[in-house]
């Protein structure tokens, strides 16, 4: 891989009206707000043990020793307990809401909740699934890169809370926004990454991808085949939103592969009868392709 693809591009403002380009390394691509930031670190996880384990003993030894101190510190270190709990149940039901709104492809609503658990969440062993469903909600926005700096902070700082299960949809996940971006080359190593430690209950979110990288490196044919070849495990683990997109992704590789047979057929599996550029922005915002594609086979369903 060359060393352009292992890094990004960005053009600023250099001093008087002189452009700058600025080379960032992908790994290093993280976001600077510090609630998005994942804070769960091994040093954080273990001083937070430390402090549980010590501030027990401490109180049991008060207790065990008749000390009303004890006593009060003992009932106050249950009730912070209880109240650390419910605060965390609170989250995980709005977190659960949230994703419930992005799979309706409200994806405004959606955000708005992920940056409020972002913000208020930041001590929670749950605060890097939040940022990880915030940098999806992004994705589904059309920000692409601003998503995979998102899910480059989370993949850096899991530990314990974002354990190396959830590894292979991260990697797919940026995978897709390098590829949704236009940065094809780039994208090959996280999906191969994915790939590689994808399980069986993962590979939906690998054939999403892997799809998309055949279609926007021109292997129109090879798409095809290999979306037809594995649309069941795409159908039973994808999110709608990348389920209807699965179905475009068909449609348009049938289209310029010769299977005209399946244009159709594959439109008509997107789950609302009349989609609309709006709510597919994110997956042709840098595709022209695609986008003239849809627009030519939504004319023709209006008329």
């Amino acid at each position: 891989m060359s060393n352009r693809s292992k890094s990004l591009i960005v053009r600023g403002m250099g001093r008087g009206s002189s452009r700058k380009e600025i080379s960032i390394p992908l790994s290093e691509l993280l976001p600077i707000e510090d609630h998005y930031r994942s804070k769960a670190t091994l040093s954080n996880r273990m001083s937070n043990v430390f402090l549980t384990l010590l501030g027990t003993s401490w109180f049991l030894l008060l207790l065990w020793s008749g000390s009303t101190i004890g006593v009060l510190g003992l009932l106050f270190y249950i009730g912070l307990f209880i109240s650390r709990k419910v605060k965390q149940t609170r989250a995980v039901k709005k977190n659960q809401l949230a994703v419930d709104l992005l799979n309706d492809m409200r994806y405004e609503d959606a955000s708005f909740i992920f940056e409020e658990l972002t913000l208020s969440e930041q001590n929670s062993t749950s605060h890097p699934v939040y940022i990880f469903n915030r940098g999806v909600s992004f994705l589904l926005s059309g920000r692409h890169m601003r998503a995979f700096s998102l899910f480059n902070s989370v993949l850096r700082g899991r530990i314990f809370s974002f354990s190396d299960a959830y590894e292979p949809i991260l990697l797919a996940d940026m995978a897709t926004c390098l590829v949704l971006d236009g940065q094809v080359e780039e994208a090959a190593e996280f999906l191969n990454k994915a790939s590689f430690a994808a399980r069986s209950q993962d590979r939906g979110y690998v054939v999403f991808v892997q799809a998309l990288y055949y279609l926007r490196s021109g292997q129109m044919e090879k798409a095809f085949f290999y979306i037809v070849e594995n649309w069941d495990l795409g159908e039973q683990k994808l999110r709608l939103p990348f389920r209807c997109a699965m179905s475009l992704l068909l449609a348009f590789s049938a289209r310029m592969s010769g299977h005209e047979e399946y244009v159709n057929s594959s439109l008509d599996q997107i789950a609302f009868s009349k989609p609309s550029l709006l709510e597919f922005h994110w997956l042709i915002k840098k595709w022209p392709e695609m986008a003239s594609f849809m627009e030519r086979e939504l004319s023709k369903r209006e008329g």
